[in-house]
């Protein structure tokens, strides 16, 4: 690994992070009103007490004097309370992500998988009818509302034929202490319809992005060589074309296991999923600041980690892109 291009990603990321908790502080405390607001909202609140409420906040303090609070608490690993639980944010959200990387993970593999495959046969034969498919269904797929499609498989799958629940995440009662099993089972019960959802919405872009990236590679002269070599369908697709045609969809793959953390939020607040996107409704209907704005930072941090540790792999899998 070239030591200076690691060391101007490393520098482009911590720069990036930077921003990110700048406006991440500087949204909520512009937002109208102050998050001690819900706590004085009641006329009935002397006038000493709503200012007590204001100085316990540190609201009384310039923003600069607010924002190197911020910084410090930041560091020690205390983003604030949640005025809904009334437990440390960090609680609140480490029960959460769990949920939603339970009915993401999965999908977001199968989908590359399954995209990298189709868009690799549409590529290699394109023109065809698997072509035609791909790149008229898919554009079409890419196009509808992920909270559409998830209304629409709650009526066909849930409310007119019965075979998966409305919603919730396990059936009332269940215990995984009492019986593991029968709760899994629910489990997974509940959660096929959203990880069907999210597997739909992946999958067309997977597709067409490894189609034209197939179709760029099968233009270069290498490939040209081994083809005028005799080289076997087989070995030319996967060892010349997937190989060099799957680097742009790396940086893809990462941001996307990133992106359904925060991504997932209309799913989940169709299927009544407990996870991480409807927390930050919630959160943000109640007007839980440090809820909300925990959780914001934590999803712009992990997308910047991701894209610097895609770029890493990337410069290591291809040596033209450090050198380039």
């Amino acid at each position: 690994m070239n030591r200076a291009y690691f060391a101007r990603r490393l520098a482009t990321a911590l720069l990036a992070v930077w921003v990110a908790v700048l406006l991440n502080f500087l949204l909520i405390h512009l937002m109208p009103g102050d998050p001690a607001h819900r706590f004085y909202a009641d006329p009935r609140v002397p006038p000493e007490v709503k200012q007590e409420i204001i100085r316990n906040f540190g609201l009384d303090r310039p923003l600069w004097y607010q924002f190197v609070l911020y910084l410090r608490n930041l560091f020690r690993g205390d983003l604030g309370v949640s005025y809904s639980f009334q437990r440390p944010v960090l609680q609140v959200i480490a029960e959460r992500i769990p949920w939603t990387l339970a009915i993401t993970v999965i999908p977001t593999l199968l989908s590359m998988l399954l995209g990298i495959y189709l868009g690799l046969w549409a590529a290699w034969r394109r023109g065809g009818v698997v072509d035609f498919l791909l790149r008229s269904l898919g554009i079409a797929a890419s196009s509808v509302p992920s909270f559409w499609l998830a209304m629409l498989l709650v009526m066909l799958f849930a409310f007119w034929w019965r075979l998966f629940p409305l919603m919730g995440m396990v059936k009332p009662g269940l215990s995984f202490a009492e019986s593991p099993w029968a709760f899994l089972g629910s489990l997974a019960h509940h959660a096929f319809l959203p990880m069907f959802t999210l597997f739909l919405i992946s999958l067309p872009g997977y597709a067409l992005a490894m189609r034209n990236a197939v179709i760029c590679v099968l233009g270069e002269y290498y490939i040209l060589a081994a083809q005028g070599k005799g080289v076997s369908v087989r070995r030319l697709l996967l060892r010349h074309v997937l190989k060099n045609a799957v680097l742009p969809l790396i940086s893809m793959f990462s941001l996307s296991l990133v992106g359904v953390l925060g991504g997932a939020v209309l799913v989940e607040q169709v299927f009544s999923w407990y996870g991480m996107g409807l927390l930050m409704i919630r959160a943000a209907q109640a007007r839980d600041f440090p809820l909300v704005q925990a959780a914001a930072l934590i999803s712009i941090v992990l997308t910047i980690e991701a894209n610097f540790v895609a770029d890493l792999v990337q410069a290591w899998i291809d040596p033209r892109v450090r050198y380039g």
